[in-house]
């Protein structure tokens, strides 16, 4: 690596530090305009630039892997480097592009018999070939010419063909031009070799070829190391990756190359699992030089060539390789010298690390060593090595807490790998990493992995402070290098050492000693177990309280880094003699001289080391004990080798007859037995006994021995003796490389299996050693292997032959010339679909097309290339998704995915392929993998013509049943109703002057209510002289970046509280006329709180250049304010919604011209808005009343109040007048504000909701709405923007359903409404003591619509009325006039704006003066004066004079201004503006008669008395004016449009849906709920009755969307139902459709979501269409004599369908095919009947089969075998459920409810009941786990009971069915989970809905 290094620097200019090692090649860190000048085919000017500012640790850290994010401008790219020397020999044989089997054009298309004639050609020419080796020839054959080719030759041609790019000829002095070669087209280079790694140049120098690759990423070795779920449980998912390995390979060779000893880190894999292969051309290269390659012509050399050749030379006759990697032993031979002490403690743990993949220099993947002590104390205390570092810091029960809680978790979560139980999440943190080198690393970097704030005094300042802050392990370079604790920051000290240290390098080495010592060597296989062994995984790991999160969390993200386990068994203890050893022997009473003597010869010396001095004797020794390690595991456990080798491992020599004898003396002692020849001694000396040494093991040595060998079978990859001697070849042929490839391929597809087995190997492991490693494996662990790769790997590695091995040639040994019948394998072969040599699906090619497709569109550079791939796939996809199975739809999906996320064609996947991807996948899956990106794509999408298709009725009911409904309302269908209000945002600079405005943008999705953080695009300031805003250089707004409109011109159908009727939309104009205005306009800007951004997460604005706020020059209005509506307006069903709507006319010019038509993002808007306010329409209808309250109610009332959230949205609306038209407004309507442009389609829906199921919905849930609403605000002492909003949201809604109430609903809700919701408002805006975040303006907006509102429930209850009802209003209303003024003073009582104010002064008086002023007393007595009378309004009014002044005030001055009635005018106060119309030119006369309660109305007009009214003469010199001038009130928007009746009082149209009898006491429930409540509630409310059955039901079908049911019976029908609810409950419904092709009684009913057909049997399986009632196909038995018994579906995207047959056979059904496809046969023992039911686990791996004789079996559904099979019942089981993936719920005649854990068969939960259960249906709630579903039982006698899974055991609980509510027997019962409701089947025919 070090030659390759020099080699690049030298020839390319890059620095050293600049460059690394990767896997035998150059990994460089290069700039991209470097890099550019290569690519473009011409030598750079110069060296390769060096990064600037940067540290050389940091250059080799962006080198690492596991970064990811490089500086702009600097890339990585890989750099093979191949010596030309080593390419000097010949090749002979033709090019690999000749080889007729491997040339890709022959493979197209070629039929079986075109590939049999191939295959005999090849055999035919392969025999003749080799037959004069077997055969004697009669005469000498002529001498057959052999075609060389130089290996140099060869490589260079091959390199240039396959990436089509010649070689750059460099030199160190000068730069040769290019090479000519031409180019192809970059989309026929890409689909020619897709599958390969790019070259990005190829270079050639004097002695060296350099082919410059980019950074491929993740390897594959990555995957099966870091990500192993990523592949794991599914055989197709390794299927494909070897299917497209095998095509590179194809490619590969196609262009005469071979790929060389590939490995798994040569191939590159994304997460789509599209894969790259990088052929290993330094494979081409012989290491050890050729006599002729000594022997070349070096004439044509310069100097310094012929020199560098020579030394090259040398070097290679002297060292032989320059690689020291080669010197690197096996882990088995490093294992044994560390036990016995020849290999230190600290190199060891280097080379674990870096088998583990770690990289020094990796802030995520860091080599790590153990804290050995804690520095404590002097010298340190030394640390528990059995438990890991994190379990120290943190302590035992932190550790079990979170354990336990992320279990629990894990349990109740409907989530998949969010909670995952675990103890430790990382041995080395990156945080760590920085934390323990912040000393020698920039503050730019800490500041960007630590913490961002530079805080040095936060970082540990010793180590022993860092040692006990730190959770996680120590890190080398505190054992070995001393400049880590040097600071280079001046305000960071060193790094403090203990005090028993002199110095850095003093502490280095002893703790370096500290390592070595003998109290950590004797417990550091216990570390090494918690960090790299067995205690990672399984039990032992819990025990341990070490289960890493990296190891169980299952991710299937692609990561280069993580922990990683090398071993399964207990690691070996070193042998560090013990003390034990070194006792001397104890003192024995009376036997002190027979003890010394026998000590003599029993003790051993065991601390001799080995002898260092001859390595030799030591290596024989370790092949000794590897040797005999493996045969005790070959000899079944035997340990007679074993004792040998215990005895040959002291060098202290122990005579075996001293042994015995000494053993024999021991013995005698011990057991009180004399030694033979031992005579006089005493008896009571014989039974003396000594004691040994408490932790004294006599066969200590034996066990780690033992210990040893099980490590070393383990981990040892020894090489299989069965094989035969190697051989040498002489030639080198151009078939070795071939066979080299394959037996690469096969040894890669063992190593794919056997990846966990194989971690210990070395990465540089040549390929003869892969396989030997391999094929000792196949003999031992073959099951391991995967069924469907099985053949080829035996076939490939020959493992059930003993080949012979080549020492010195290209492959590794050489195949037969026929192998069973075919020529040597070739990956052409291997891929043919004429063979099954691996067992490739069928849909491969197909899905191999589209991922090359796609692959070439996302490499292209053209916009339109992705765009352009979705619509031709569009036509494509379901022929594609027609052959797939469910693996390949998971192959599949995250192309799918990654398309939908893509923001340049979301909408287009979307639009065109997201229903058919769905319908493969099913509701749980789509919901699953795709709801969030759907979500996304709502919430990004913009106004246009290609998103109008997500709001369209049709759309949204697809996606309605792809989801499902529960999924759809909970998740998605909030994102669409959110796009009526029509959001976005607006944002206003700081420095911004009075009259400046910011262009707005529209943002039509708006994120849930109450979520932040929403993504708003960035808002472009445009602003020219004098505030207006408009676009560059006058261009419209950028449609990229958001779209914007000027009148929101929503809808044509409008009602009485729409300014459509009352007046024209009119575009926000406020006007800074005078001081007062200015300040106000600062004071609500400044007002505005940030709360509003922080608590609401949705962007709620209106405008654009046109009606954004924009100030004008001299008060006037720039512009055109005409509205423009559709004349094709799609909605025209609105037109009908409310009597006497009329469509809004188009406004026309003063030249009777039509008004300019806006730009286009109006009209895209409108069109949105439409087309989602008639999809909210339909989906009421469609949803039923519950739902639709729930979701769509609900939703829209939290909607109308932000519609009125920040102060842009208080704006005034006004009309610019023209000529001498004036418009009549009705006084109790406000003028229009910009927020109720916003609420206008919102008020639509909800009143369209009203007149589908009734005044129940405006009285039950919209006014207790409105009153919880005010209830927040009214005892609140500060507003909030979002209590304002909602307290103005509140008002417009009562004001829009007053109308519609009746007279007797509004004399029941007239309390209600004015004590809960008029009145507390009222006290609200008009409490001095509380201020408005949003200043006077929102004040002023609430004010005028809270008079409005009154005024409206004046007219509605009649003179009569109002002063028994609305006497406390009005007189809190006039009320604020008197606190405006004692607040004033009497200065300023007599003017409109009083000068000067307290300093202490409470905002809210301020605000209180502004608004009660004379205009507003004006615009609100007369009305009322007008209204109620003079002696009525002096009842209701108590400071009528102050009134009446402040009103005759106001009159005074517009007479002094004119003697005529004043013309409408722009108001002084835009803050402050009322509705002048109203005022000047519309006065309500007093009419004792008017009032729907017994009043007198004439239409929506009120008669003014002739005369003045009042006492004030003033006031009466104003009215005799007006009346004159007036003397009708009109309503309308226009005095010339025809006028409704029903403005005042509008009815709901009947309906046969409006709630009524049970359907509205079961509403009024149910809206009551919470629906995230997880319970079921069985009430017992019968809400409709379906009759039309001749017989018995036996089986209900409920549709996914929950509208429509099936249901089958005995005579011999299947009838189709609707579910919508119609009438009281009372009325019997009849059926929508009706199937009659059945023979017999039908028993089965179910719907196949992958095909939407209705599967139905009555002994003959019949699969019909729902919406025509067609017949598809239909399935019977293969024998007449036999019927089918039971049927369930699998779930999507498996289209089938799985019987039972009486011959206890399982046949399963592909309803798009014909027959039936496969059966796999139930064993479950004589006498166990018939089989009654069927179910099939939800993700379709299992299949269960119920007996009547009470067994229950359970088969895998991919291969047939029994998984288990149990007793489950003493009687017939009746049906049988499955729950989830582990649960199984069976019923059965002996009243017996169970649940059982499929895994075991164990039961898990218990029902008894008192009758048996023949039906049952599950129901989950908030929650998707088990644990969180309930079980619906029906028994025969008529009882129905709901029951939690988790308390089953409970008795009781069930409720019999009146006689009143269900007639007959309960045959079958079916859930709608969505609307907490059932269905209940009789055995007389009929159905009934309940609740």
């Amino acid at each position: 690596m070090a030659f390759q290094a020099s080699c690049v620097q030298r020839d390319l200019g890059i620095a050293g530090s600049q460059l690394a090692d990767w896997h035998g090649n150059v990994l460089a860190y290069v700039p991209e305009k470097w890099l550019w000048e290569i690519k473009e085919g011409c030598h750079p000017s110069s060296s390769c630039p060096k990064p600037e500012g940067l540290w050389p640790s940091e250059i080799g850290t962006l080198l690492q892997r596991s970064i990811t994010r490089l500086p702009t401008g600097w890339t990585r790219i890989c750099i093979q480097v191949i010596l030309k020397r080593h390419l000097e020999y010949d090749i002979v044989g033709d090019c690999l592009s000749t080889n007729p089997l491997e040339n890709e054009s022959n493979q197209v298309g070629r039929s079986f018999l075109h590939f049999m004639h191939s295959i005999c050609t090849e055999n035919y020419r392969n025999r003749w070939k080799d037959a004069p080796k077997h055969y004697p020839l009669a005469h000498q054959p002529i001498a057959e010419h052999k075609r060389c080719t130089l290996a140099e030759n060869v490589v260079k041609e091959a390199l240039q063909k396959l990436y089509e790019l010649p070689f750059l000829l460099i030199s160190s002095g000068d730069t040769r031009g290019c090479t000519e070669a031409k180019r192809t087209n970059v989309s026929e280079i890409k689909a020619s070799r897709l599958n390969v790694v790019e070259a990005l140049a190829l270079l050639e120098s004097e002695d060296v070829l350099y082919i410059l690759q980019p950074f491929p990423g993740h390897s594959l070795h990555d995957v099966i190391t870091f990500s192993p779920a990523k592949l794991a449980n599914s055989h197709a998912k390794v299927l494909f990756v070897l299917y497209q390995v095998l095509q590179a390979m194809v490619k590969i060779h196609h262009s005469g190359l071979a790929c060389g000893s590939l490995t798994l880190r040569d191939i590159f894999i994304d997460e789509r699992l599209c894969i790259k292969v990088s052929p290993r051309i330094a494979d081409y290269e012989k290491n050890s030089m050729a006599p002729s390659a000594r022997n070349i012509d070096r004439s044509a050399m310069s100097d310094g060539c012929k020199e560098r050749v020579q030394q090259q030379i040398d070097d290679v006759d002297a060292d032989g390789d320059d690689d020291p990697v080669s010197d690197r032993k096996d882990l088995v031979y490093l294992v044994a010298e560390w036990v016995h002490g020849k290999c230190s403690n600290f190199d060891y743990l280097m080379e674990l690390n870096r088998l583990a993949g770690r990289r020094m220099g990796d802030p995520n993947y860091h080599p790590v060593l153990p804290w050995v002590i804690d520095f404590t104390v002097p010298y340190g205390k030394f640390r528990d090595l059995s438990k890991s570092k994190y379990r120290l810091n943190k302590g035992d029960d932190q550790l079990d807490f979170t354990y336990t809680m992320n279990k629990e978790a894990s349990t109740n979560s409907s989530l998949e790998n969010v909670h995952v139980s675990h103890h430790i999440s990382d041995v080395l943190s990156d945080i760590t990493y920085y934390v323990y080198k912040a000393r020698q690393t920039r503050k730019e970097v800490l500041c960007m992995h630590v913490r961002s704030k530079w805080e040095p005094n936060e970082y540990p300042s010793s180590i022993g402070r860092l040692q006990s802050w730190t959770p996680d392990e120590c890190i080398p370079e505190f054992f070995c290098d001393p400049e880590i604790f040097r600071s280079v920051h001046p305000d960071m000290p060193d790094l403090q050492i203990p005090s028993w240290c002199t110095s850095y390098q003093d502490f280095v080495e002893k703790h370096r000693c500290i390592l070595e010592s003998i109290e950590v060597s004797e417990n550091l296989h216990t570390w090494i177990d918690l960090t790299f062994g067995y205690k990672l995984s399984g039990k032992e790991s819990i025990t341990a309280k070490n289960v890493c999160l990296h190891l169980v969390d299952k991710h299937t993200n692609l990561s280069s880094y993580g922990v990683v386990q090398l071993f399964d068994v207990p690691h070996p203890r070193r042998r560090c003699n013990p003390s034990i050893f070194m006792l001397e022997p104890p003192f024995v009473p009376h036997l002190q001289n027979y003890a010394c003597s026998a000590s003599k010869d029993v003790i051993v010396d065991t601390q001799q080391p080995f002898n260092a001095d001859h390595p030799e004797t030591v290596s024989e020794e370790l092949d000794i004990i590897v040797e005999k390690a493996c045969a005790v595991a070959e000899d079944d456990g035997s340990f007679e080798q074993a004792t040998e080798a215990l005895d040959d491992l002291d060098n202290g020599k122990m005579r075996t007859a001293t042994l015995q004898n000494n053993t024999s003396v021991l013995s005698g002692i011990v057991g009180g037995k004399k030694p033979k020849g031992e005579t006089g001694e005493s008896e009571a000396s014989s039974t003396i006994k000594f004691s040994l040494p408490e932790e004294f093991n006599p066969l200590q040595v034996l066990d780690e021995f033992e210990a040893l060998c099980r490590f070393t079978v383990s981990v040892g990859l020894c090489e299989p003796k069965t094989l035969k001697r190697e051989v040498k070849v002489p030639d080198i042929l151009q078939s070795d490389f071939v066979h080299r490839d394959m037996q690469a391929f096969g040894v890669l597809v063992a190593e794919l299996c056997f990846a966990a087995k194989l971690r210990t190997m070395r990465p540089e492991a040549t390929l003869i050693e892969r396989y030997k490693a391999v094929r000792k494996l196949l003999r031992s662990c073959r099951h391991e292997i995967a069924l469907p790769v099985r053949y080829v790997v035996e076939m490939l590695l020959q493992a059930n032959e003993d080949p012979e091995l080549l020492t010195d040639g290209i492959c590794v040994f050489k195949y037969d010339i026929v192998i069973h019948g075919l020529p040597p394998p070739t990956p052409t072969q291997i891929l043919s679909p004429h063979l099954d040599i691996i067992p490739f699906p069928s849909y491969f090619p197909a899905l191999y097309k589209f991922a090359v497709n796609f692959q070439i569109s996302q490499m292209q550079k053209e916009v339109d290339a992705m765009p352009e791939f979705v619509q031709g796939l569009k036509g494509d996809l379901p022929e594609i998704l027609e052959i797939l199975c469910s693996e390949g739809v998971e192959i599949f999906l995250p192309f799918f995915v990654f398309l939908m996320s893509d923001n340049s064609v979301s909408v287009l996947t979307i639009q065109h392929l997201f229903e058919p991807i769905s319908k493969a996948l099913g509701p749980i899956n789509t919901s699953k993998y795709l709801q969030r990106f759907l979500v996304a794509a709502y919430e990004n999408c913009c106004a246009g013509h290609d998103q109008l298709c997500f709001y369209e009725d049709q759309f949204v009911e697809k996606l309605m049943s792809c989801l499902g409904l529960s999924q759809f309302l909970q998740h998605v269908f909030s994102h669409i109703i959110h796009v009526v209000a029509g959001f976005e945002k607006e944002q206003h600079s700081e420095e911004d002057e009075v009259g400046t405005a910011v262009r707005s943008r529209v943002l039509l999705h708006m994120q849930s209510i109450g979520e932040t953080g929403s993504n708003t695009p960035e808002i472009a300031e445009d602003t020219v002289a004098g505030g207006a805003v408009v676009g560059p250089e006058g261009e419209l707004d950028d449609f990229s970046v958001g779209m914007s409109f000027t009148h929101q011109d929503m809808l044509v159908d409008t009602i009485s509280f729409t300014g459509t009727i009352f007046g024209v939309d009119d575009p926000v104009v406020p006007k800074a006329s005078d001081s007062t205005s200015q300040e106000s306009n600062k004071s609500s800007g400044s007002e505005v709180s940030c709360e509003a951004d922080k608590d609401v997460g949705v962007n709620l604005q209106l405008g654009n250049e046109n009606d954004g706020g924009l100030p004008v020059g001299n008060g006037e209005v720039e512009g055109h304010t005409d509205m423009e509506t559709d004349a094709q307006d799609t909605c025209l069903e609105a037109n009908t919604m409310f009597a006497g709507e009329m469509p809004c006319a188009v406004d026309v010019e003063e030249n009777g011209e039509t008004a300019e038509p806006q730009d286009i993002s109006n009209s895209d808007v409108k069109k949105l808005i439409r087309t989602a306010c008639s999809m909210v329409r339909t989906q009421i209808g469609r949803l039923g009343p519950t739902l639709s309250s729930k979701y769509v109610a609900r939703t829209l009332l939290r909607i109308l109040s932000f519609c009125y959230l920040g102060s842009d949205k208080h704006q005034y609306l006004c009309e610019e007048m023209e000529g001498e038209s004036q418009v009549g407004i009705a006084a109790y309507q406000a003028q229009q504000v910009s927020g109720d442009r916003h609420a206008e389609p919102v008020l639509h829906c909800l009143i369209h909701l009203a007149f589908t199921y009734g005044e129940p919905v405006l009285t039950l849930q919209y006014i207790p709405h409105i009153s919880y609403l005010v209830s927040c605000c009214s005892g609140a002492l500060k507003l909030n923007p979002k209590r304002e909003a909602g307290l103005l949201g509140a008002v417009v809604l009562l004001q829009c359903i007053v109308p519609y109430l009746s007279d007797v609903s509004l004399v029941d809700c007239l309390w209600c409404i004015i004590h809960d919701a008029l009145l507390p408002i009222l006290h609200v805006f008009t409490s001095s003591s509380i201020s408005f975040p949003s200043g006077v303006q929102c004040r002023s907006v609430l004010c005028q619509k809270s008079m409005s509102l009154m005024m409206l429930i004046c007219l509605r209850i009649g003179v009569d009325s109002v002063q028994r009802h609305m006497s406390e209003a009005l007189s809190a209303f006039f009320q604020g006039f008197s606190i405006a003024a004692e607040g004033k003073g009497d200065q300023c009582m007599v003017r409109d704006h009083g000068v000067g104010e307290a300093d202490n002064e409470h905002p809210g008086m301020e605000e209180m003066r502004k608004v009660f002023n004379a205009e507003l007393a004006s615009a609100a007595y007369v009305p009322f004066l007008c209204l109620l009378g003079n002696g009525s309004i002096e009842e209701s009014i108590p400071n009528r004079d102050l009134v009446c002044q402040l009103s005759s005030q106001y009159e005074q001055e517009l007479l002094c201004t004119s003697d005529t009635p004043p013309v409408v005018d722009v108001p002084e106060d835009p803050v402050l503006a009322t509705d002048t119309t109203a005022q000047s030119s519309s006065i309500l006369v007093n009419s004792d008669d008017f009032g729907s309660f017994g009043g007198f109305s004439v239409g929506n007009r009120i008669q003014i008395r002739s005369g003045p009214t009042g006492d004030c003469e003033t006031v009466a010199v104003r009215l005799s004016q007006l009346s004159n001038s007036y003397s009708v009130l009109s309503l309308s928007g226009s005095p010339s449009q025809a006028l409704d009746d029903g403005l005042v009082k509008q009815e709901l149209r009947p309906s046969e849906r409006v709630l009524a009898g049970n359907w509205l006491a079961h509403w009024q429930y149910d809206i009551g709920l919470s629906h995230t409540q997880g319970h079921f509630n069985f009430n017992q409310v019968k809400l409709q009755t379906y009759t039309g059955h001749g017989g018995a039901v036996r089986s209900l079908c409920v549709w996914p969307n929950e509208d429509i049911f099936l249901s089958g019976s005995k005579d011999r029908t299947v009838r189709l139902w609707s579910l919508r609810n119609c009438g009281d409950g009372t009325e019997a419904l009849r059926a929508k459709l009706v199937y009659r092709q059945h023979r017999r009684g039908v028993f089965h009913v179910e719907h196949v979501e992958a095909v939407q057909r209705v599967a139905s049997c009555d002994g003959t399986l019949h699969i019909w269409d729902c919406d025509t009632g067609a017949t598809v196909s239909t399935y019977e038995a293969p024998d007449s004599k036999l019927s089918i018994n039971a049927v369930s579906v699998l779930p999507a995207p498996q289209p089938g369908l799985v019987i039972a047959t009486s011959d206890y056979v399982l046949r399963f059904v592909d309803t798009r095919k014909p027959g039936l496809q496969h059966e796999f046969s139930l064993v479950a023992g004589s006498g166990s009947g018939s089989v009654r039911s069927l179910a099939v686990s939800p993700h379709g791996v299992w299949v269960s089969a119920a007996f009547s004789s009470g067994i229950i079996v359970v088969l895998d559904v991919r291969t047939g075998l029994q998984l288990r099979s149990w007793q489950a019942h003493d009687g017939e089981i009746l049906k049988i459920k499955a729950l989830d993936s582990d649960t199984l719920l069976s019923s059965s005649m002996d009243h017996q409810l169970l649940a059982w854990r499929v895994s075991d068969g164990r039961q898990c939960f218990q029902l008894r009941s008192s009758e048996p259960v023949h039906t049952f249906a599950t129901f989950v709630g908030s929650g998707t786990a088990a644990c969180d579903s309930e079980v619906i039982a029906g028994t025969s006698g008529n009882r129905v009971g709901v029951y939690p899974i988790r308390t089953l055991q409970r008795p009781g609980g069930s409720t019999r069915l009146l006689p009143e509510n269900f007639r007959g027997v309960l045959t079958r019962l079916a859930v709608l989970p969505a609307k907490r409701l059932l269905l209940l089947a009789s055995d007389n025919g009929s159905t009934s809905l309940m609740a």
